[in-house]
């Protein structure tokens, strides 16, 4: 499908270069005043940016959408970012005023609102113009390369397209295709920025026996590395970033990669036991894993050539029961920066096991609401976040509220509250810096909020949501639609 729309939208830039004049090459007052190419600005600050509409004044009560300028359009709206440069077939201004299907999605009503539909000609233009980056009059295309910019990365589940985020301005900069297979969907299951901040890297769930490696400077691929099986689920670095442990549930095995030279090291290691999440000790050469499907955690030692040895089991109950009698079936592991301790999330029993990072020994069980999901630690305010993508009993039962946010004081291992941050959360990750916890809320129920519009992938869109790290409380008037299923994020 991903194939057959880039093919047609091709098609359709080359009729654009065809048929339409070149435009006059002296600027007329529209380019000068909003900064639009000369060509453009007809369009967007003159027809589009009209009182009532998208002008400074209106654009409040216009989703916070501002046209009058190349500037103020690249600020956003309260949905997101309309124009993701490069990527016209996912810039959802296009599919505001478009009127044909066949050209992509339209959205109603249509704009310009109560006047008439654009020609085929200022579509032609606006798409064109959009492939090539949406420039302003003197060529600059917004978002430039900058090795110090801040980013949040999304990944989707079913869509093989990493959503990157500007993570000062919070816009969409830019969407990422990843994937080696133009048609099939290879399923985005992690993204994990490295220790150093310089690359990103995505570990894909099927059709395809690579993980790839990108540059967080450029976002253009450094590397495919053969990993020689698929089903990947998740990665983790060494904390001197030399080497990556990727694990996959579904294959119960462990690859370890050398990143010096982008090459797994030996052959794999199988577990007998569904082996899931591997956590690496901040302070000694260990790996630990869990066991998915029962209530214990393996500890594998690795030498300066990264090869595996050691296979110690430790036990999770540790005279401390669940509530809920079953197995915990352990999901995913944390531990603090210093190595002092570390968090095991059991969705089984909706807890989180808290354990000495030297002694191995279980300090605290932690009872949440529902299961959880995926964690992250604020080293600024000491709290680990926890996702509960399907908590329906924190909000009474309350259908339109589907999961919640644990926050959790490291220190004291007190729960402090359950936090709201749109429907089903799931992945997160604590940007201390700039003070705000990044949530994705998948939104794959269909009792959740109706998307603003579509996508060439399958499934309903999902979105990203904010909370200050400060006050506990989520973002307003920022609510981000992406693509269908976000189930992983990362931060630079």
């Amino acid at each position: 499908m991903r194939s057959i729309i880039h093919g047609f939208l091709s098609t359709l830039l080359l009729f654009a270069t065809l048929a339409i004049c070149p435009a006059c090459k002296n600027e007329n007052p529209d380019s000068l005043a909003s900064r639009y190419p000369e060509d453009i600005a007809p369009i967007l600050s003159s027809t589009c940016a009209s009182s009532g509409c998208h002008n400074t004044p209106s654009a409040p009560g216009a989703g916070g959408l501002n046209l009058e300028s190349w500037e103020t359009l690249f600020e956003g709206s309260r949905g997101g970012s309309p124009i993701i440069p490069y990527a016209p077939h996912l810039s959802y201004l296009l599919f505001s005023v478009n009127t044909d299907t066949t050209l992509g999605p339209v959205l109603t009503p249509t704009m310009p609102y109560n006047q008439p539909a654009l020609s085929a000609k200022a579509y032609a233009l606006l798409w064109n113009w959009i492939h090539d980056g949406a420039p302003n009059a003197n060529g600059e295309v917004r978002f430039p390369p900058d090795p110090n910019r801040k980013k949040w990365y999304v990944g989707h589940q079913i869509c093989d397209e990493v959503a990157v985020f500007d993570a000062e301005s919070r816009q969409i900069m830019r969407y990422v295709d990843v994937g080696m297979d133009p048609v099939s969907v290879e399923y985005v299951f992690d993204i994990q920025v490295s220790p150093d901040g310089k690359d990103w890297y995505v570990v894909f769930f099927g059709n395809t026996d690579v993980i790839s490696r990108y540059s967080t400077t450029t976002d253009e691929k450094i590397a495919d590395i053969e990993m020689g099986h698929v089903g990947f689920s998740t990665l983790v670095f060494s904390p001197d970033g030399k080497f990556a442990f990727v694990c996959s549930e579904y294959l119960s095995l462990m690859q370890v990669i050398d990143l010096e030279q982008n090459k797994v090291v030996g052959p794999a290691t199988f577990f007998d036991l569904e082996a899931r999440a591997p956590a690496v000790h901040p302070t000694r050469p260990q790996v630990y894993l869990a066991q998915h499907r029962g209530n214990s955690l393996m500890i594998m030692d690795y030498d300066e050539n990264g090869v595996l040895s050691k296979n110690d089991s430790l036990d999770l109950i540790q005279g401390m029961p669940p509530a809920i009698p079953q197995p915990l079936q352990p999901f995913e592991m944390l531990f603090l920066p210093d190595g002092s301790k570390y968090f095991v999330s059991c969705p089984a029993t909706h807890e989180v096991r808290v354990l000495d990072g030297q002694t191995d020994s279980l300090l605290a069980v932690v009872t949440l609401a529902a299961s959880p999901s995926r964690m992250t630690y604020s080293t600024t305010t000491g709290r680990l976040f926890v996702s509960c993508m399907n908590d329906l009993a924190s909000w009474s039962g309350d259908p339109t509220r589907r999961g919640s946010v644990a926050v959790i004081d490291a220190a004291s291992h007190q729960l402090e509250k359950m936090l709201y941050s749109g429907f089903q959360p799931y992945a997160l990750t604590a940007d201390d810096e700039l003070g705000v916890l990044v949530v994705s809320n998948r939104n794959t129920d269909i009792t959740g909020p109706v998307p603003h519009h579509a996508s060439y992938c399958e499934g309903r869109n999902g979105y990203v949501t904010l909370i200050d790290l400060k006050t506990l409380e989520r973002v307003p008037d920022f609510k981000v639609e992406i693509l269908a299923d976000p189930s992983t994020v990362a931060h630079k």
